[in-house]
């Protein structure tokens, strides 16, 4: 919208304000004057217009006149009026005050009446007017400057961590009956405004902060791609700078952290058309893979010269196991030859070797469990590298030998002892 139309529209704003002002406690007034009394001494034309007897006349008289826009447009005010006061007073009934209001709204909205006459009034005040552009742009987003203020108590409640009370807001806006670009603007308001915070956190490689102000948004609007897309890259920017070495605790916390958000990013509608935010999901499952990969390949480099390392069996068996399901969720929707699909096939290389030691104690039952589980795996890392020939020569073929001979021993009824 240009300056010009922000200018022309607050002239209208004035000017139906002017035309409202000085009619409307004269004609709600005569309206309840002429309604039926309810009792001996009862005078509608001493109730105040939006007080509850007030409110509760014009609801009767919408009753038996119900396409009086007059009275719409009198409710509409009225019920937002309550609404606002309610909402201000913490009280709970402003949630569905609020639907009332936006529903009397817009049945003014979708009334090409009351807009010709507003155009006839304007005229009134304005002879020789002929452009009404400005007045049919105020009509077809009303609604959506009306839930604006929604959006201003979504983030005010959400600084105070009033998530309940932001999240009455938050269902008034997605049910608004709106174009999807307007319900798109408002909520790219709430986000810019939430996380407005972000970018100084991160410079300050103050993450832990950042990922904070994220989630906050996330808790209300757990659907929304771009918000989804920065936990990534803040997560991401995170882990750039930790070491397996040292950091591994604090890398085993972000991956809890952001593996709820990661898991929406991944079956996300929209991450098809959105190729920074693909981007985002394929840097964040590399950098966790690569960690991973690096601790668990630690404990068998060190295990190779004979030495003892840093690392034990277990921890690298866990480690794999962490890179492969990262680099799982993310991978799928990046392209061949991508840093996250390698780092993907490492891990599963990596747990499939220990798998494969695994089985060489235990029972020959056990040991089958275990050489399955690794040839699945191994399959996966087969899909995601498919020109990797060394995945079946070096890892598949000994491990479907060794199945097999397992698979016999148990038909021969050996069934103790190891797995060689």
């Amino acid at each position: 919208m240009t300056s010009s139309t922000h200018a022309t529209t607050g002239l209208a704003k004035k000017v139906l304000a002017v035309l409202e002002q000085g009619r409307l406690d004269h004609e709600l007034g005569a309206a309840l004057r002429s309604s039926d009394k309810s009792g001996p001494g009862h005078d509608p034309g001493d109730i105040a217009p939006y007080t509850e007897r007030g409110i509760a006349e014009l609801e009767r008289l919408h009753k038996t006149d119900p396409e009086n826009l007059r009275l719409i447009h009198h409710l509409a005010i009225a019920h937002h009026s309550r609404a606002w006061d309610w909402e201000l007073a913490g009280d709970a009934r402003a949630a569905n005050e609020w639907k009332v209001a936006l529903d009397f709204w817009r049945k003014l909205q979708t009334s090409g009446d009351f807009w010709r006459e507003l155009k006839r009034k304007y005229q009134s005040c304005a002879p020789g007017a002929v452009d009404f552009a400005w007045l049919d742009e105020t009509r077809a987003g009303l609604l959506e400057q009306l839930l604006d203020v929604h959006a201003d108590f979504i983030c005010s409640y959400a600084e105070t961590g009033a998530l309940d009370r932001a999240r009455v807001h938050v269902g008034i806006v997605r049910k608004a009956m709106i174009p999807p670009a307007a319900r798109g603007r408002l909520l790219g308001k709430v986000f810019q405004v939430i996380t407005s915070a972000v970018p100084e956190a991160r410079a300050r490689h103050a993450y832990d902060s950042a990922l904070t102000v994220v989630e906050r948004f996330l808790k209300l609007f757990p659907d929304y791609l771009p918000a989804l897309r920065l936990e990534a890259e803040v997560c991401a920017q995170w882990l750039a700078g930790l070491s397996y070495a040292d950091d591994w605790d604090l890398i085993v916390s972000i991956a809890g952290r952001g593996r709820p958000w990661a898991e929406a990013q991944a079956v996300h509608n929209g991450l098809v058309d959105e190729p920074l935010a693909r981007e985002a999901l394929h840097d964040l499952g590399f950098r966790f893979a690569m960690l991973a990969d690096n601790r668990g390949s630690s404990f068998l480099s060190a295990r190779r010269r004979g030495e003892q390392g840093r690392v034990s069996r277990d921890q690298a068996a866990f480690a794999f196991m962490l890179g492969l399901e990262w680099g799982r969720l993310t991978y799928k929707t990046s392209s061949p030859g991508a840093a996250v699909r390698d780092r993907f096939a490492e891990c599963v290389k990596g747990r499939a070797v220990l798998l494969r030691e695994l089985a060489q104690g235990v029972s020959p039952q056990e040991a089958i469990k275990l050489c399955k589980e690794a040839i699945s795996i191994l399959h996966e890392a087969e899909a995601a590298i498919p020109g990797d020939a060394g995945i079946r020569e070096d890892f598949l073929a000994p491990i479907e030998e060794q199945l097999s001979t397992l698979e016999d021993l148990v038909g021969l009824g050996f069934s103790s002892g190891g797995g060689s």
